[in-house]
């Protein structure tokens, strides 16, 4: 599980942007219920961190945020 103060700059971010964020998320953890069914989400660890961000960008590009 994230720390709080993460959690809660995500809540942050959702409020401004709504669902138009990705979160690179570390494998291992998790994120709370409440977030998990409605936030997007690219899981990574220290093997495929390249291709999370490379999957990030496409995803960014491809609802033209980027």
């Amino acid at each position: 599980m994230p720390r709080l103060n993460i959690i809660d700059e995500i809540e942050r971010v959702r409020a401004k942007l709504g669902d138009k964020f990705v979160i690179l998320l570390e494998r291992g953890l998790s994120l709370p219920t409440n977030l998990a069914t409605v936030v997007v989400y690219e899981p990574y660890d220290q093997t495929n961190f390249d291709g999370a961000i490379l999957k990030v960008i496409k995803n960014l590009r491809a609802h033209n945020l980027l």
